[in-house]
């Protein structure tokens, strides 16, 4: 229908009043007139309506196109059958972990307290040490949906196809709650704004953020992910009222080990001396010691034994994988040497009065990463007592090159670090005039404590994991 308030039908109408007028008064037949209108309405018609089938049909052809390049997501949980009682060691992570599951359970109990759960749990370790098995189970336990995602699947090509996946997740969560999010390898998605610019990340972690705040802690919804980096996460990922808590996992200790070997062998036939086996891998993470496993049950396949024996895994102990980088299993030698190492750097940082919450047998980084500095000095005695091991390498069996390697890492690392901070010069010779005063502390405390540090050592090579408190 014809809208008179239109402007341009106005306008139209007009113009086509003032060309039939035109032609009557030029040709003088009104019936000539009639059919040269009605050939032009007709071509009219014509070129607008097939125009509009034309635009209708490219339309259709876009539809699909978007719709096979960019589907739906669609959130399918799992239910896992899996409980805390399956993951063998992580004691102190399944600890922390207790509130979660006993607020799925009885979330009266809590809000009677007027508690708040957290909203989010970051889980924080190597990989390979069990953080998705042990949000499966946190799952298993409490009997809620388990919705499992990668970090990088939210990374598309589009913009905005991965906030627009983010969203229909916490809405299928929430839909479906009481329910578990997972986000593993969350730094795929979650790494700090700025630098190297990525509109889609950027606008996929701000739709992550804008979820995390737009619901309750009592929704029922809990969101755990996981990271082996969590230093290049966004700050606004980490502060309170998104992921509130931070459980760290460390590699196994030696009991955790025998109690992992235990499991993994418990359906195999096997002869095995899990004791001697725990012993000779420190290092090794819950899914190295299940490949040892699998190598080992393979070669005793292989030698047409009826059981596995600890010839099998001391035979593949050079075939194992830890990712990449080869895991050696240690011979006593090596092992009492990377105690004396690492035992140099604790008492060293005692010495300098430096907290810490523990060493271990093979982490090299056992000073918080993270800690606030609180002085130019400060940072100078951490990097000290980092470089004890180095001075203490003297002392040592030569032949541990890769630890000499790694530390040597942390220590540049915390060179250029300590210069950023205090606005030092950024120059080679600087650089050099650090470290050699840190070797220079290092090496004095070491010489001084040497009784001290081999006594450590043996306590260490023996428990492998020593707190701050009993040293």
């Amino acid at each position: 229908m014809t809208n008179l308030s239109n402007p341009k039908q106005i306008a139209a109408l007009s113009f086509a009043a003032l060309l039939i007028i035109t032609l009557f008064l030029l040709l003088n037949d009104w019936r000539l007139v009639f059919l040269i209108v009605l050939a032009m309405g007709a071509v009219y018609y014509f070129f607008r309506h097939s125009d509009k089938r034309h635009r209708e049909f490219i339309g259709k052809i876009a539809q699909k196109a978007g719709e096979v390049a960019t589907p739906t997501p669609t959130f399918t949980p799992i239910t896992s059958s899996v409980r805390l009682k399956d993951v063998a060691g992580l004691d102190e992570a399944k600890e922390e972990l207790f509130e979660i599951r006993d607020f799925f359970l009885s979330p009266a109990k809590y809000h009677r307290f007027g508690a708040r759960i957290p909203k989010g749990i970051l889980l924080v370790g190597p990989p390979g040490v069990g953080k998705t098995l042990i949000a499966k189970a946190l799952a298993g336990e409490a009997g809620v949906p388990f919705y499992y995602q990668s970090g990088s699947s939210f990374v598309e090509i589009y913009v905005g196809m991965g906030a627009k996946k983010v969203h229909e997740l916490f809405a299928t969560a929430k839909k479906n709650a009481p329910a578990l999010i997972f986000i593993d390898e969350i730094d795929s998605v979650g790494k700090k704004r700025g630098g190297n610019r990525n509109d889609e990340r950027e606008a996929t972690l701000n739709q992550l953020l804008t979820e995390m705040d737009g619901f309750d802690s009592d929704s029922g919804v809990i969101v755990v992910a996981a990271t082996n980096r969590v230093e290049m996460l966004d700050d606004a990922l980490l502060r309170a009222g998104r992921f509130d808590r931070h459980v760290h996992l460390s590699l196994p200790s030696l009991k955790d080990r025998q109690a992992i070997l235990g499991v993994y062998l418990g359906k195999r036939p096997h002869q095995v001396e899990i004791d001697k086996i725990a012993a000779l891998t420190p290092g090794f993470s819950g899914a190295a010691l299940e490949n040892l496993v699998n190598e080992a049950s393979l070669h005793a396949i292989k030698k047409q034994k009826e059981q596995v024996e600890t010839e099998d895994f001391l035979a593949v102990k050079d075939k194992v994988q830890f990712g990449k980088k080869q895991q050696a299993m240690l011979s006593e030698r090596d092992r009492q040497n990377l105690a004396l190492y690492q035992s140099a750097k604790a008492l060293t940082a005692k010495a300098l009065e430096l907290e810490f919450e523990k060493i271990t047998l093979v982490e090299h980084a056992f000073l918080p990463e993270h800690a606030l500095e609180r002085s130019e000095v400060h940072s100078k005695n951490r990097i000290a007592a980092q470089c004890a091991g180095i001075a203490a390498f003297d002392l040592i069996t030569k032949g541990r090159h890769d630890t000499l390697a790694a530390d040597r890492a942390i220590v540049d690392s915390m060179v250029q670090d300590l210069q950023h901070r205090f606005y030092l010069v950024s120059e080679a010779p600087e650089q050099d005039h650090i470290l050699k005063e840190a070797m220079k502390s290092a090496g004095h405390i070491v010489q001084m404590h040497q009784g001290e540090i081999e006594k450590l050592a043996k306590r260490l090579a023996l428990e492998e994991v020593i707190y701050s408190d009993a040293i």
